[in-house]
């Protein structure tokens, strides 16, 4: 098994990869670990006392742990015939597999945060490092997965972070953060994501998809809910785990809606008014009309979640077309303010025929019409 020798102020230590400590003459003294608060180097002797020895711990430009001591290099955790480091994360603590055996495991109290192509930068005491790897994850578990760069076997290393997810400060984009348990962030601060978020219109369900630092596209999928409130609030219940319990938190994003030519699906704006836009988000559904004593109704109905559950949306009430001097437009409702949509002019105004030009239909009545400025005449 892997040895490496440990200094130490009166001579030095030998220290294996199953946790056992010898002196230099090979006899047997006591175990090793680390103290997860100041990652020292921990020795347990056989005779009950301890002795505590200050590392400096670092991942170099191969993903593999380092440990030094006064500046000087004295092992490296590489990947060989017949060791394999592993890493994991406990409530964010990093759990260190020295062989990948699975009989002798320690602790390091780290720091976290990623760059802008989602590798991780950490920080262990005041030694600062990174990890090349990516951001992935289901169900909203935030992961990140790395291998030995020397060696890329198919055992590589996934580490699941504990926190809840958080909404940043900026309304006009469609962005979370996420804040680790322990305040195991870099300063404080929650992990930046290297990308805005979407929405699949085929399950109305979030996701971040980026392109990552040499592994291609890599996504990290949420679950929950999604709900359409007043005023166009996108509302969204995500599950999150942390320290061991799962909770669900609503998220809500200001949007606002734009006529225009559609598919059946729906794209919002964010920001609350137009001229704030920034970012799309288009949401998957049916649109449908209905004529009910003389008024006529647009409605969305989309899918809460990639499960069957299913609402309805009202686009807008009171509908009414008016032609002048060849233009035609649409005087509606919308959460009680009244609005008027201006769709092209139009060279015939009289006997004209509404076909359909995005699939809307007005139940009980003959006419069809494209609110989405799909109209042809």
């Amino acid at each position: 098994m892997p040895q490496f020798t440990l200094p130490d102020v009166n001579g030095s230590f030998t220290l294996d990869t199953h946790g056992h400590v010898f002196d230099e003459k090979s006899t047997l003294l006591g175990t090793w670990t680390t103290d997860a608060d100041k990652n020292l180097i921990r020795i347990s002797k056989l005779d009950g006392s301890t002795h505590d020895v200050a590392v400096a711990w670092a991942f170099n430009t191969k993903n593999q742990l380092t440990i030094s001591y006064n500046n000087v290099l004295i092992h490296v955790l590489a990947v060989t015939v017949t060791s394999h480091p592993n890493y994991s994360l406990d409530k964010n603590l990093l759990v260190v597999d020295p062989d990948g055996d699975r009989n002798f495991v320690f602790r390091l109290n780290c720091k976290y945060s990623f760059d802008p192509k989602g590798n991780l930068f950490i920080r262990i005491n005041e030694t600062s490092s990174s990890i090349k790897g990516y951001i992935s994850g289901l169900n909203s578990r935030l992961t990140f997965r790395f291998n030995d760069l020397v060696k890329m076997t198919g055992f590589g290393n996934t580490l699941l972070f504990s926190g809840v997810w958080e909404k940043e400060v900026d309304e006009k984009r469609l962005k979370l953060s996420f804040k680790l348990d322990g305040n195991a962030g870099i300063d404080g601060l929650a992990l930046q994501m290297p990308s805005t978020l979407s929405v699949d219109p085929q399950s109305n369900q979030l996701y971040m998809s980026y392109d990552s630092d040499g592994y291609g596209s890599r996504t990290l999928a949420f679950a929950g809910q999604l709900t359409i409130g007043p005023n166009w609030t996108l509302n969204f219940d995500i599950i999150n785990i942390s320290n061991g319990v799962s909770i669900t938190r609503t998220y809500s994003f200001e949007t606002n809606f734009q006529w225009q030519k559609g598919n059946g699906s729906i794209v919002l704006h964010m920001g609350k008014n137009a001229a704030d836009s920034t970012d799309e988000i288009e949401i998957g559904g049916a649109l449908s009309a209905a004529l009910s004593n003389g008024v006529l109704t647009c409605s969305f109905s989309y899918k809460k979640s990639g499960a069957a559950a299913t609402a309805t949306r009202v686009v807008a009430t009171n509908i009414s077309f008016h032609s002048n001097n060849g233009e035609l437009t649409i005087q509606y409702s919308q959460d009680g303010d009244q609005k008027k949509c201006s769709i092209e002019a139009v060279k015939e105004t009289l006997n004209m025929k509404i076909t359909a030009g995005a699939g809307l239909n007005i139940a009980g009545d003959t006419r069809s019409v494209s609110l989405f400025l799909g109209i042809a005449f």
